[in-house]
């Protein structure tokens, strides 16, 4: 089997099981993390999407999840067994709620939705301060010394998972990039690090590493990488040298449309290799 091959056959089984998978600019695959525990525990027991009885999955955040969402559902156009909305707001984040109060909001949208798998990507926004809803500071961020920072955030993103699990669904959170600014890059390392520290292990939950997937090896920040749909080195990254332009969404929106269809094959659902 081709590499390629391997890693979308190994990411595909991580999100079914809510494991992390880890890629290096090239296109290997650089770690995977099996929870430990029996696939029965898993077994689907609720509907089967279909044509007719559509999963709704809906797509959440900042301006990257806006860019990501045209993508993903460009490469999930076939799947005729999923149904995906979008709800974003750009510069939003967890960081400052009295500028837009993500768990105010998703009170009122789930009842409306209901969605069975939920997309976030939130974070490149909240390398600051964390503020109340009154907009009081809760905890500075130091880099060097981010301990209280990154556990208050860490309560957050499981705030966050709570309401969104509480309807039953399936919650995938896609990672942030890395920067090539030094200072901004540390900041939202900590971010990075809280996210993974909250969604790992955790049942019913798909972490996709955006930071090490548009990374070089060692980790560090590049403009290019191997396209693994067809090998090609492309650019990747938007004038902004953190954004994703259009190359880079459509890679990203590959990771993450394979998770979206491990699980949905995990609830029984006929979808087609392709």
């Amino acid at each position: 089997m081709a590499t390629g091959a391997v890693v979308a056959a190994l990411l595909a089984v991580s999100g079914a099981l809510g494991a992390r998978a880890t890629h290096h600019a090239d296109g290997w695959l650089a770690s995977i993390d099996l929870p430990q525990r029996t696939v029965p525990a898993d077994v689907w027991r609720g509907p089967v999407p279909t044509a007719q009885q559509r999963a709704k999955l809906l797509v959440i955040g900042d301006s990257e999840a806006a860019g990501l969402y045209p993508y993903l559902r460009q490469r999930l156009g076939s799947v005729d067994v999923v149904k995906l909305q979008q709800f974003t707001k750009v510069s939003s984040g967890l960081s400052r709620p009295d500028f837009f109060d993500w768990p105010h909001q998703l009170a009122w949208l789930l009842p409306q939705v209901r969605p069975d798998l939920v997309v976030v990507m939130l974070g490149g926004n909240d390398g600051q301060a964390l503020l109340d809803t009154h907009g009081a500071v809760v905890s500075h961020l130091d880099p060097a010394d981010p301990g209280h920072w990154r556990d208050e955030y860490g309560g957050r993103v499981t705030a966050l998972l709570d309401q969104l699990q509480a309807g039953g669904a399936f919650v995938i959170w896609v990672g942030i990039p890395n920067s090539p600014d030094p200072g901004f890059n540390g900041r939202i390392q900590v971010q990075d690090e809280a996210v993974r520290a909250a969604t790992g292990g955790r049942r019913g939950v798909a972490f996709v590493d955006v930071w090490h997937r548009f990374a070089t090896r060692r980790g560090t920040w590049t403009a290019r990488i191997i396209d693994p749909a067809d090998g090609t080195r492309k650019l990747v990254r938007a004038a902004d040298g953190f954004h994703l332009n259009p190359a880079g969404a459509t890679i990203l929106a590959g990771d993450v449309a394979a998770v979206v269809i491990a699980e949905l094959r995990r609830r029984g659902a006929d979808v087609p290799a392709g």
